[in-house]
């Protein structure tokens, strides 16, 4: 099995962070490592404590697994700030320069603590040029429209979070974006309209962008209703991402496929909690030959 390595939190949930992302691997049939950047203390209702590892203790854990195994894809997710992010992405260059880097942004979990700090001013574009470099270092990045909209704050393409969330402003955000890198646009946080995802990317040789419409399972791509959003889902989301190109499924092709895989899960059971289909499956067949 191809090596793909998470580096992220310690949610003791399982519902994100790099429990979740080590299931979604599994179910992808990779073999997952994981470097933790910090511990949490919460459930997937409620968060109470953050602590962060230092930034040696990451780098190093990643410098020696690097050494050890042929990792082809990272997937990074809670960081503290831009420099973390910033020493992470040199190190994997360093000691990994063939793997894709797939970077969710996690500016804040899902029961609403803040993850990333911002400097003065960052949100105005302060370090356009820092952020440029981080953009371009990854194969792809998995925002959902809020996540887009700071990263368009943070590279200085707008000034301020659009109220509605809505197609016409992020559309062109993105486009922007992947000039940088591929952007997934994820959709289940639209304010109205269905939760198609949205592919922007460049292709080889080319500048100009293209972009691949996802909808859902039997092409409805209804918002999941009322007591199926679950705990963590961007984590699930971008890890199964990390999964498909790490075994070396074509971009377009495995954004697509992912989407369908994300329905599944939401829809997979009520709670914050979801199962991979997969696994659902699989458990149902053997509890009926017993």
């Amino acid at each position: 099995m191809p090596f793909v390595l998470t580096v992220a939190g310690m949610d003791p949930s399982g519902g994100a962070g790099v429990l979740a992302d080590i299931k979604a691997f599994q179910c992808q049939c990779v073999y997952g490592l994981a470097v933790i950047t910090c511990n949490t203390n919460q459930t997937d209702e409620a968060f109470y404590q953050l602590d962060w590892l230092s930034e040696d203790m990451i780098l190093s854990s990643i410098s020696r697994l690097g050494a050890r195994f042929d990792i082809r894809a990272v997937k990074i997710g809670a960081v503290r700030d831009r420099n973390m992010l910033q020493r992470i992405i040199k190190q994997i260059y360093t000691d990994l320069p063939s793997a894709a880097i797939i970077w969710d942004p996690v500016f804040k979990a899902s029961t609403g603590n803040a993850f990333f700090r911002f400097d003065k001013d960052e949100l105005k574009g302060r370090y356009l040029q820092d952020w440029t470099l981080i953009l371009k270092a990854c194969k792809v990045i998995t925002p959902n429209v809020q996540e887009a909209v700071v990263i368009g704050q943070l590279t200085g393409i707008c000034e301020s979070a659009p109220i509605p969330y809505q197609l016409p402003v992020l559309d062109p955000i993105s486009r922007q974006l992947a000039r940088h890198a591929a952007i997934l646009l994820k959709g289940g946080h639209w304010e109205n309209g269905a939760a198609v995802d949205r592919l922007y990317y460049t292709l080889p040789g080319q500048k100009s962008v293209q972009v691949l419409c996802l909808e859902g399972i039997g092409g409805l791509s209804k918002k999941v209703g009322a007591g199926f959003e679950k705990h963590g889902s961007g984590c699930v989301h971008s890890s199964l991402l990390t999964a498909k190109l790490a075994k070396g499924v074509a971009l377009g092709e495995a954004a697509r496929s992912v989407k369908y895989a994300m329905e599944a899960f939401l829809l997979s059971c009520k709670g914050k909690l979801g199962i991979d289909p997969t696994l659902q499956q699989a458990a149902t067949k053997r509890a009926q030959k017993n």
